[in-house]
């Protein structure tokens, strides 16, 4: 079975795809699949998961469920431990307990992904599979919302497509503002839930025409796609109510009902969403993993649009394709050491940042404006790659 899926293409432009479906086969009985991708290296906590109909009627969820870890001696919250070439998969049923009566089939429109733990995950995509439908959500459209990501370096379906990831978890970004800064909605938090009306995101031709011309209708509709920062295990999330009405090319009817009705007021809302009332404002992020080192072979994961993307986030990143390597830590770009290049470049054989030419001193880079040379050093390294 194949989905059509929507992502952001060249230029930043809303593009569609049909993937063969990530959960392979349909689930038995009264439950419902669920899958989540991630990127990054790490042992990032399987999120809890909640399912309503398109009614806002709960059907069932999911936990993190902690594990009996040997060599600790001690429990351990469930994690992503197929870490291999940067990518991380997690399947899984969610049992219909929760629908009247139990047990009863039914389908799940809404999900609610919510942090489990403390290690931030960064998401590359969520599908949901049922009987009869089978939905997936890429990262990608968190991206053109300006929220935090990174590349995820997690191939999904034939065609080499990898979406971009987008980060959560419990805490706030390191250099960020705390949990209790006055003004919440300045968005330098990560958010630790993800709410989707996830039967919206499929690749129709007029629906990507409508995200392009009318992005608040994707990034600032929270039961559509909302960024929250406290959500617990049990919360619940904004529906549609009455449930949507679409044209006969799948593109909403009636726009009103989409956009957030405080889109356009200039005071604050008072909801604790990563969505705002006014445009969402890009917020630069500091790298959270400093110690950690990516190469990529993969083209997707440009260094050069990483370093120059204001919302980008993550640890620092070469590209080999590009001989580019990206300071995360103040968003600049160093050439790749070559027959080329002797100083000031990065050597990808020391994972470390060759000084400048010999002889010159600080008082000739201010006079000459050469930049100074970061001095590098990394704890941690992955490459990603076939």
């Amino acid at each position: 079975m194949s989905v059509l899926a929507l992502f952001a293409g060249s230029d930043a432009f809303m593009v569609g795809t049909s993937i063969d479906s990530l959960i392979a086969n349909k689930p038995k009985g009264a439950n419902t699949k669920v899958a989540i991708g991630v990127g990054q290296d790490g042992e990032g906590c399987v999120p809890n998961i909640s399912l309503w109909d398109t009614n806002g009627a709960r059907i069932g969820q999911r936990y993190n469920k902690p594990k009996f870890h040997p060599r600790k001696a001690r429990k351990q919250a469930e994690i992503f431990d197929d870490a291999k070439k940067g990518s991380r998969f997690f399947e899984t049923e969610v049992m219909h307990t929760q629908t009247v009566p139990k047990g009863k089939d039914a389908q799940a429109e809404y999900i609610m992904i919510q942090a489990a733990g403390d290690e931030p995950i960064c998401v590359t995509d969520i599908s949901v599979r049922g009987s009869d439908y089978d939905w997936v959500w890429f990262a990608d459209n968190a991206k053109m919302c300006n929220r935090p990501w990174y590349p995820g370096g997690r191939k999904v379906g034939s065609n080499n497509f990898r979406p971009a990831c987008v980060w959560m978890g419990s805490h706030p970004v390191k250099g960020s503002p705390s949990k209790d800064a006055k003004d919440p909605s300045t968005k330098k938090e990560w958010f630790n839930a993800l709410g989707l009306h996830i039967n919206d995101f499929d690749a129709q031709e007029a629906r990507v025409i409508q995200f392009q011309e009318h992005p608040e209708s994707l990034c600032h509709s929270l039961p559509r796609m909302g960024f929250w920062l406290d959500k617990t295990r049990d919360s619940f999330i904004p529906f549609f109510r009455p449930p949507l009405e679409y044209n006969e090319d799948d593109s909403d009817k009636d726009l009103s009902l989409v956009v957030d009705k405080n889109y356009h007021k200039p005071e604050q809302s008072s909801r604790r969403s990563l969505n705002s009332s006014s445009p969402i404002q890009p917020v630069q992020y500091k790298n959270p993993r400093p110690g950690h080192l990516v190469i990529s072979h993969y083209p997707e994961a440009s260094a050069k649009e990483v370093c120059e993307s204001y919302t980008s986030m993550g640890p620092d990143i070469v590209s080999v394709q590009e001989g580019l390597f990206c300071d995360m830590d103040s968003k600049e770009l160093w050439p790749i050491c070559s027959t080329d290049v002797s100083f000031s470049c990065f050597d990808l054989g020391t994972q470390a940042m060759r000084e400048r030419k010999p002889g010159l001193s600080n008082r000739d880079d201010a006079q000459t404006k050469v930049r100074t040379v970061p001095q590098k050093e990394y704890r941690t390294s992955s490459v990603w790659q076939d």
